[in-house]
């Protein structure tokens, strides 16, 4: 199956995902929220590691992969299912919602970071 494009869409995306944020790696723990606090009055202090993210950048980005994710997963159930899923009047419909909303999702976030990186899911 290689070479196929949906095939190669789908081992780019998990490799992406396992990259970015399963097998934590420095750049996942790069990215989270730090907070160091040095004792003022003397030797010591504490670090604190808030999991989740905090920017609404980052959020609005792991948003747009899951969208990414799950249109890529749908499409390969309709492939599996000989292409009977998109022939069915209401999940063509859903699906075409699901890309015109996946797609508003993308166009806010770039108006909103008009400088968003070339390597950024949209």
């Amino acid at each position: 199956m290689k070479g196929d494009p949906l095939i190669d869409q789908l081992g780019d995306m998990i490799g992406a995902l396992s990259d970015a944020s399963v097998h934590f790696t420095p750049e996942f723990y790069g990215n989270l929220a730090w907070e160091v606090n040095i004792r003022e009055d003397g030797p010591g202090g504490h670090i604190f590691l808030n999991y989740f993210h905090t920017s609404d950048r980052e959020i609005e980005r792991a948003f747009l992969s899951l969208c990414a994710a799950h249109g890529l997963i749908l499409n390969a159930f309709d492939r599996c299912a000989n292409g009977k899923l998109s022939e069915n009047a209401p999940f063509k419909e859903r699906m075409t919602m699901f890309w015109q909303i996946s797609k508003q999702f993308s166009g806010a976030y770039r108006e909103r970071y008009p400088n968003a990186e070339d390597g950024e899911v949209t």
